[in-house]
């Protein structure tokens, strides 16, 4: 982290904890109830919002249920005076409970404080890591709030310190991304029957470059076609291993041909477990430290432990590959 970095860092947290501390809190005394019964009794009158905030803050399930009950939904979004929404109070005070309950109760996860901060900004600088990952769960629009700026231009992941709490970030960003190759999985059975086959696409490639003398029109005829923008892409979602060993041996494409989300074929290879074309593009220097345009190498896409030790222990040797794959 450049020192510029960890000043503006510096100067989030303490404005952070600042507004935490000098936002006002109701005295634990004070009995609480509806608004129209303390100004009955006592002559004062606390505002919703101080309402929820107290009970929020003393983790008082039962009272953000009867305040859910005398005054609606509604109530789950009364903000503080200070213009705090009881979400970010709950992750402020680190009361899980009320966060659930908020949320249960039907609170606008998406709802922004006078600094433009989201509530995954604060359960970043807070490190929070189970409130995060209760807001990215209910949130509708996660990939709005994952790269919404504050009034500083930070990002919640700007905030986030704790390695575990980027990951977290970082995956739920890529959600969107599994989605479409999942997505694109499905599609190609009904787009195009000639890739159905590895050897009907072997066929294809070599009667096209005999014809052609190059493979550049193909991609593009498959990135117009079907949910593939090359070869490799095509064979490492499908794991066509002699496909992509023809590409490669012949250097027909790259193996670092990108898609639009920055996935190499070996990302794509990786995240569908497809061990035969990991094999094959790492004997042919597939670069394994290539990042995605959410900064994921292929390591951080797969569980599975025989790719993972290929990936780490990069080889170049075909005999090496060849003893991995028997092992299969």
């Amino acid at each position: 982290m450049s020192s510029n970095d960890s000043k503006t860092r510096r100067i989030s947290l303490e404005r952070l904890n600042k507004r935490r501390m000098s936002l006002p809190v109701l005295s634990t005394s004070e009995s609480l109830v509806p608004v129209e019964e303390k100004k009955t009794k006592k002559g004062v009158h606390f505002p919703l919002g101080v309402l929820i905030q107290q009970a929020v803050t003393n983790g008082d399930l039962k009272e953000i249920k009867q305040l859910v009950k005398d005054f609606g939904p509604e109530a789950m979004n009364e903000k503080e005076p200070s213009g705090l929404p009881p979400v970010m109070r709950a992750i402020f005070e680190g009361q899980l409970n009320s966060l659930q309950m908020l949320i249960n109760a039907g609170a606008d996860v998406s709802v922004r404080d006078p600094e433009d901060w989201n509530v995954l900004h604060v359960a970043a600088a807070m490190d929070d890591y189970e409130a995060a990952e209760l807001i990215i769960c209910s949130c509708k629009d996660i990939d709005t709030m994952l790269h919404s700026e504050n009034m500083a231009g930070e990002i919640p992941i700007d905030l986030a310190e704790n390695i575990e709490m980027a990951r977290l970030l970082l995956d739920a960003n890529l959600t969107r991304f599994r989605r479409e190759l999942e997505n694109q999985v499905t599609k190609s059975s009904t787009t195009d029957s000639s890739i159905e086959s590895e050897d009907s696409v072997i066929q294809l490639v070599q009667d096209y470059y005999r014809k052609h003398n190059e493979c550049h029109s193909l991609n593009t005829f498959l990135k117009n076609n079907t949910p593939y923008c090359s070869l490799l892409h095509l064979a490492a979602t499908k794991n066509y291993a002699k496909l992509t060993e023809l590409v490669c041996a012949s250097h027909l494409i790259s193996t670092e041909t990108r898609d639009k989300n920055g996935w190499t074929p070996l990302h794509v290879a990786t995240y569908f477990n497809n061990i035969e074309v990991v094999l094959v593009l790492i004997g042919h220097k597939a670069n394994t430290n290539a990042l995605t345009n959410s900064f994921e190498k292929a390591t951080d896409l797969s569980h599975h432990e025989l790719i993972l030790s290929v990936l780490s222990t990069r080889t170049h040797h075909h005999n090496h590959m060849n003893s991995l794959i028997a092992t299969l």
